[in-house]
């Protein structure tokens, strides 16, 4: 009889479970089975639940997504899931979660707001500074928390009133905006914080300006109005807890107006032999030693200059490969075989058989798009594989854009800038990783900001497809986004990142990994990663050798390039490629805001 009960207890608590009737199925009887109850007790327990008496605490996960449903749809979605799916209520993830506000910038940009969202960022030790733009509406907003008026532009914002004492402070500013003495801006800038760890919690982007922007900015008043405020609001906490961070880069897309303001920042004067990583540089025959303050280097953001190898190979005029031109007039079935017509970014060119007679120069330009490509896809190559490569890339670039004077034939100027600033920018990292962390980590896809990009595809979940968000907007939700941002990196099965700025991850044969199961983080990378591990200057040669043993003909033009000392990676004529500025230039800069 004893045995039969037991039979029919495990029957009903069977019943109970597939009845459908009871949600948190797992917590119920996880908090059961650890008061070590049996199986009545664990019966009792679901009928309670069912019922709805009984409700155990919430596991991590749960919160965790709890948090994000409530940040993305806000608290009826929140509601909706506490009601139908047992989740914690709205209550209850306000109270756990303690998010301070960020606070936009009305006009141009202070140290002191970006101090004030810098302290409610998580600490780190060695951090990226992120900036790009997003669309917003051009709709003035009012913050009560500083009594401010946000969304006119920083640029001639100064011109008006925005700080709200009277009633005629607003009928001025209202007509000063009528009269385009100040502009309603259609864009924001954003800049962020961006973490080199393998932790999830805090390799998210944290946001720590934002600025509305009417393009009408220059490089060296974009460089006085966000650059240097940024840079000295970051230096004021970089002591906090009694722990040091360091900024090592900025990065940015490709944006002509950053990139002006980013060669008067950071490319000032040459690395100085007293710095801790020029004897792990000092070697690098052809490298570019322009650095800023605190050895600081521009960088830009991976996929942005990758695409323009796509473009590249797309324009009319060709591509000239070593005095041989290849264009894009070529049979439709040569075409069929190198591109997925469902996907136009799939150019498989590095996995095509080996060239035959005559196609040297194609096949050439498909070993560079593999050097650089494949370091930050490829999760089996350890750090070392990746410098080498991009050496590679680097010296491959430097033969192909000086052989018969190629120049702009070969490459767009910025095109070339770019992946030259990305690849110098690498080894600047890595040096100061082995000077600051010497046994520590260095992820090379953690680098650009494509963090950045994926805050920005949570703020049009939360706001919508069909409408662009306001700078106030931009502000209130950011906090909390950013710990969405989080969640959705600890549990990346959760997400579908967007299209349009996902990379897929493979394998060292080049296959392309289950997307599913393998995400671009430092979590899946498998390949060693210490820079203990790494020595600069041996990566950088041998990425020369591959070149030269992939390209004889190169060895007389890296010969011929080594016996003018001017020559380096962004200068190869002898002369630098970029516009420099000086002091009467900033000073320009400084007076446009009187």
């Amino acid at each position: 009889m004893r045995k039969m009960a037991a039979i029919d207890d495990h029957k009903e608590l069977t019943m109970a479970i597939s009845s459908g009737k009871m949600t948190r199925v797992s917590s119920v009887l996880g908090a059961g089975l650890r008061n070590h109850a049996g199986t009545k007790g664990l019966l009792q327990l679901c009928w309670r639940a069912i019922e709805g008496k009984y409700s155990p605490s919430p596991e991590e996960a749960e919160m965790m997504l709890g948090v994000t449903l409530m940040r993305v749809g806000g608290a009826r979605l929140a509601g909706i899931a506490h009601r139908a799916l047992g989740l914690p209520s709205v209550t209850t993830f306000r109270r756990n979660t303690v998010i301070r506000p960020l606070l936009p910038s009305a006009g141009i940009p202070t140290v002191k707001e970006i101090e004030a969202n810098i302290d409610a960022c998580f600490d780190a030790f060695h951090q990226v500074l992120m900036l790009d733009e997003i669309a917003t509406e051009k709709r003035a907003r009012y913050d009560d928390r500083t009594n401010m008026v946000v969304g006119v532009c920083r640029q001639h914002g100064h011109k008006l009133p925005l700080e709200l004492q009277t009633e005629s402070d607003l009928s001025v500013l209202c007509e000063g905006l009528r009269e385009e003495r100040a502009h309603l801006a259609g864009e924001a800038t954003v800049a962020a914080l961006g973490v080199l760890s393998s932790e999830p919690r805090e390799y998210s982007a944290k946001p720590i300006l934002f600025s509305a922007d009417c393009k009408r900015e220059t490089g060296p008043q974009h460089a006085v109005n966000i650059l240097r405020p940024l840079t000295a609001a970051i230096k004021n906490k970089s002591i906090r807890k009694n722990t040091t961070f360091r900024l090592l880069c900025a990065a940015s897309d490709g944006e002509s107006r950053r990139g002006k303001a980013f060669v008067m920042e950071y490319m000032q004067h040459p690395l100085r032999e007293d710095s801790p990583i020029f004897p792990h540089l000092s070697g690098l025959e052809f490298m570019n030693f322009l650095v800023g303050e605190d050895d600081m280097t521009a960088d830009k953001d991976t996929k942005h200059a990758l695409k323009c190898l796509r473009s590249l190979a797309m324009r009319d005029a060709g591509i000239e490969v070593r005095g041989f031109c290849i264009t894009n007039g070529v049979a439709s079935r040569t075409i069929k075989s190198l591109l997925n017509p469902n996907d136009k970014q799939d150019v498989a060119i590095w996995t095509l058989p080996d060239a035959p007679a005559g196609s040297t120069p194609s096949f050439i330009f498909g070993r560079l798009a593999y050097n650089l490509v494949m370091p930050y896809i490829c999760v089996d190559f350890d750090l070392e594989t990746q410098l080498t490569h991009l050496s590679a890339a680097a010296h491959l670039l430097l033969d192909l854009y000086t052989h018969d004077n190629a120049r702009a034939k070969f490459m767009p100027l910025q095109t070339f800038l770019n992946l030259m600033i990305m690849i110098k920018n690498a080894y600047f990292c890595v040096a100061k990783t082995k000077v600051d962390i010497p046994e520590g980590k260095f992820w090379l896809i953690l680098l650009g900001t494509d963090r950045l990009e994926v805050f920005f595809g949570l703020i049009r979940s939360a706001i919508g497809t069909d409408s662009n968000v306001d700078l106030l907007q931009l502000a209130s939700r950011g906090s909390g986004l950013c710990e969405v941002a989080v969640i959705m990196a600890i549990h990346p099965e959760w997400d579908r990142s967007p299209r349009r700025i996902t990379l897929p991850a493979v394998g060292d044969a080049g296959t392309v990994l289950d997307s599913k199961v393998d995400h671009l983080n430092p979590v899946s990378w498998k390949g060693n990663t210490e820079v203990r591990r790494v020595t600069p200057l041996t990566c950088w040669i041998k990425g020369r050798k591959m070149v030269e043993e992939f390209v004889p003909q190169s060895r007389a033009v890296f010969a011929r390039l080594a016996r003018d000392p001017r020559v380096d990676i962004m200068s190869p004529f002898g002369r630098l490629l970029v516009e420099q500025y000086d002091e009467e230039d900033i000073q320009e800069a400084y007076r446009c805001r009187e």
